[in-house]
């Protein structure tokens, strides 16, 4: 066999060598592929075309080129990819960014993240594309961004049956960041890393393998060689050829598309993202501009009318429009702090029982409205959960089984199951189709077979949904189209405790969908002291007058006849510390446990949390009269929060 050594030792160093140098020219379009391969010195350069990012990435791990030159003016829009692509090509590569013009900032970033230099077409002509490839060429010596060697300039070793090394091409000397002569003589436990040490009985066997290489700056280079003995007269290898390959360079380049394959996933997310938020606001709009419009327009008559009559009629459908656009504004609100990352459930053991009565309260008046029975189950049981989560849950499966049932009624009821207690809601209503089970539980679905409106926003079944996600809870749904419909969620029981814990303050939970009936309002024999800026109380002095409340404004307390039955505090946009001691001072020149209603625009859930626990009621802006008189008439002038007089 001749020996290959006088070929290597005639071979130029890597950045000496110019035969044929390779540049990687990326665009999208044929013609300015076209026009860069004219200005192209084909006599000296040689180059392959790719046509996107990816087909570059596939060409570059066939054979790595000398430089890569990228016409980006022409790359399709939209790559969310491209600056980690050349972050990624920029580290062992020269890039040569090709733009429509030169921007000072631009050009600073890109540096930073390696590229070589971005030029615009003009300069590019005559030499300068020769003068540019040959700078980036001695950039990429200088700045240790050396091409892998190409079949010119092989990676070959050849040493003796022993491990003493004799020859070493000057490529793989260059890669290791050694003079070729200065590798002479060496053994192979000198340049083979620890790790490899056990495959030495193979260095004088014909064969193939994967081992690590040691850099001069100690660092570790993963190869694979081919092993070929070269016989004596004697038939026995008088020395070793290995043929070696970089996999460092498969490897990064496996990793670019993969990361690539990421960018790719997570561009199509967001773009999803975008596309479902963009259906979300049209969704929005679409139903806050049809109260607005029908409210205008009933404002307009209204101006014209003189009968009473006439205009006692009208009222009804501009509050009907009213608390259409109050329900989509809380439904939006809260399902908003349901996504947010912020948000973490505050599970605790308590009694279900207290949030069954407050169902049961709330709901009552709808459902009486409409002609249908309702029903909810008593239970001593604890179960472990978000109290306030679970009856946003509970009430908004509620709300939905009553709008959508015309005859019959709705039932929630509660069943153990094991270590679970089983809550159902029940309904006589239209039912849901089978292929339609899913699509439910998504923001701004309806049924609404009559196309009323007054059916809901269609977020009741979204905020159950993110509901139960945040608690790790499943909601499961059965229904039969024209018998109607059932909701069950199981909630752990908490089964070291027995029996019910106090049962916390009423809370009538801002209910998605809801459309409050119209009845006329009772009198409300209470006394309530009012703190409040004057522009709430333009507003809310004469609405609770006119209740037949009798009404203490905070600048006339204490006063020494009679205290309050009910506080009602205004706090906008926040609560602050003069309101809390405010509360306080009341509180303790009356009694503990006296009910307070707080007006704030804060929906944070840490306020929501501390008034929960202080027994505050919370109203969020707009407030409408007929929550605000369902949580006076549950004043109780004795035990504070009691059962709500009848409306």
């Amino acid at each position: 066999m001749q020996d290959p050594l006088p070929r290597l030792k005639s071979m130029p160093k890597q950045g000496v060598d110019r035969a044929q140098p390779e540049v990687l020219l990326v665009s999208s379009t044929r013609q300015r592929m076209q026009a860069l391969e004219e200005r192209l010195p084909h006599h000296t350069w040689r180059s392959r075309a790719a046509y996107s990012l990816d087909q570059a990435l596939d060409l570059m791990k066939e054979q790595t080129p000398w430089v890569v030159l990228i016409d980006r003016s022409h790359l399709p829009s939209g790559l969310g990819g491209l600056r980690d692509w050349l972050e990624g090509v920029s580290a062992i590569l020269p890039v040569i960014l090709l733009v429509q013009e030169c921007d000072s900032d631009h050009d600073a970033c890109l540096v930073g993240i390696g590229v070589f230099r971005t030029v615009r077409m003009s300069d590019l002509q005559g030499s300068g594309l020769l003068r540019l490839l040959d700078s980036a060429v001695e950039w990429a010596d200088r700045t240790g961004r050396r091409r892998p060697p190409s079949q010119l300039s092989p990676l070959l070793m050849t040493w003796l049956p022993d491990g003493a090394v004799l020859e070493v091409s000057p490529a793989l000397a260059d890669a290791l960041g050694w003079p070729a002569s200065a590798l002479s003589g060496r053994h192979l436990d000198d340049l083979v890393a620890p790790a490899s040490m056990n495959l030495r009985s193979r260095w004088s066997e014909a064969g193939s393998q994967r081992l690590q290489l040691i850099r001069r700056d100690g660092s570790c280079w993963p190869v694979s060689v081919v092993r070929q003995p070269m016989l004596g007269a004697s038939g026995q290898p008088e020395r070793m050829i290995g043929v070696f390959g970089d996999l460092d360079r498969n490897h990064r380049l496996d990793h670019w598309a993969q990361r690539r394959a990421q960018l790719v996933t997570q561009k199509l997310k967001a773009e999803r993202a975008n596309q479902s938020k963009a259906r979300f606001m049209a969704a929005i709009s679409h139903d806050l501009r049809q109260p607005m419009h029908a409210l205008g327009l009933f404002v307009q008559e209204l101006r014209r009318q003189t009968d009473p009559a006439r205009i006692a009629a009208l009222l009804e459908p501009m509050a009907q429009s009213l608390a259409s656009m109050e329900s989509l504004l809380d439904s939006v609100l809260a399902l908003s702090r349901l996504e947010s990352p912020q948000m973490t459930p505050n599970l605790q053991a308590f009694g279900l029982e207290p949030v069954l009565v407050r169902l049961r309260l709330t709901h009552r008046a709808t459902a009486r409205m409409k002609g249908l029975r309702y029903s909810v189950a008593s239970t001593e049981a604890v179960v472990m959960s978000d109290p306030a989560l679970l009856e946003r849950m509970l009430s908004n499966l509620v709300v939905n089984a009553l709008q959508y049932t015309h005859q019959g009624g709705v039932l929630l009821t509660c069943r153990p199951r094991g270590r679970w207690l089983r809550l159902q809601v029940w309904d006589t209503g239209i039912g849901i189709p089978p292929e339609q089970h899913d699509a439910v539980f998504r923001e701004f679905y309806r049924i609404e077979p009559d196309n009323d409106s007054r059916n809901g926003v269609g977020l009741g079944l979204a905020i159950v949904r993110s509901c139960a996600r945040m608690l790790g809870l499943k909601v499961t749904l059965r229904s039969t189209v024209g018998r109607g419909s059932c909701f069950s969620i199981d909630v752990p029981l908490a089964l070291d405790i027995h029996g019910p814990e106090p049962a916390p303050a009423p809370q009538p939970p801002a209910v998605a969908g809801e459309v409050q009936p119209a009845f006329r309002l009772s009198a409300l024999p209470c006394r309530v002291l009012v703190k409040a800026e004057a522009t709430q109380w333009e507003w809310l002095g004469p609405l609770l007058e006119g209740w037949g409340c009798t009404v203490i404004r905070s600048a006339a307390w204490p006063r020494p006849d009679a205290g309050p039955d009910v506080v009602i505090l205004t706090a906008l946009p926040v609560p602050t510390d003069a309101t809390r001691d405010f509360m306080e001072s009341v509180r303790r020149a009356t009694r503990p446990d006296l009910p307070v209603i707080l007006i704030t625009a804060d929906t944070s859930l840490p306020t929501a949390r501390e008034a929960r626990w202080q027994q505050v009621q919370v109203l969020n802006p707009p407030v409408p009269a007929v929550r605000l008189h369902h949580l006076l008439a549950s004043v109780d002038p004795v035990t504070g929060w009691g059962q709500p007089a009848r409306s």
